[in-house]
């Protein structure tokens, strides 16, 4: 763990609020609005929250104003959304990495969103990872090394309109300076052999999702 993750709690699916209670692994926690709703339900107190206060509920509101948490409210007509806000929030503090809760759920606006807020990673230099009770999901330029359990699904998605340069180790399906393009996404369902699975990247951004099958985390993972 590094000592200065952030985690930031958006509005989205908590499915699995087991997998959340509990996690102290973190120096800063942001809930976006809502998120800060799941937080109380899994008994952690957020740091911050931020947003234009819509979605939290009044009484959760109330209570963490009494704990002291800071409140900082945005009006409703924005230009940039809670979940955005919140992540700017984590950066401009100071953390060296971001994990992100709740950015998955039936709202695919919302969702196809908080895919796209991870691009803040690569602007920032900041590593951001969509974490969930099933799956992990982040941004790939470079490289990476990923602990994963053998037989976990592993699925690598264009996140540019072309990606060159795709190289892998310890999945089934071979990656050798691959070209992956918008519009033709066979990187679904690779399989990892291994559990050390090694991706390289040389020009262009991919979408990594990899599925836990059981594990905890696949969290660390060493970016190259």
């Amino acid at each position: 763990m590094r000592y200065n993750r952030g985690v930031v709690a958006l509005n989205g699916a908590w499915n699995g609020l087991d997998y959340y209670r509990g996690k102290h692994d973190y120096k800063l926690l942001v809930a976006a609005d809502g998120g800060a709703n799941y937080l109380y339900r899994i008994g952690l107190k957020p740091d911050v929250i931020v947003g234009d206060l819509d979605s939290i509920e009044e009484d959760i509101l109330s209570y963490y104003l009494e704990l002291g948490v800071i409140v900082n409210k945005y009006p409703t007509d924005k230009d940039k959304t809670d979940s955005c806000l919140a992540l700017e929030y984590a950066i401009d503090d100071g953390v060296d990495e971001v994990v992100i809760w709740g950015a998955i759920g039936n709202r695919i606006d919302h969702t196809l969103a908080n895919l796209h807020l991870l691009s803040m990673s690569l602007e920032f230099g900041i590593p951001f990872v969509i974490d969930t009770h099933e799956l992990s999901i982040f941004l790939l330029d470079k490289g990476v090394e990923l602990e994963m359990s053998i037989g976990a699904t592993l699925s690598l998605l264009p996140f540019t309109e072309r990606v060159e340069g795709i190289s892998g180790e310890g999945l089934r399906y071979k990656l050798d300076n691959s070209i992956m393009e918008i519009g033709f996404p066979y990187g679904v369902s690779n399989v990892a052999t291994a559990k050390k699975v090694k991706i390289e990247v040389k020009k262009g951004i991919l979408l990594v999702v990899a599925f836990k099958n059981g594990e905890e985390s696949v969290i660390p993972h060493r970016f190259l």
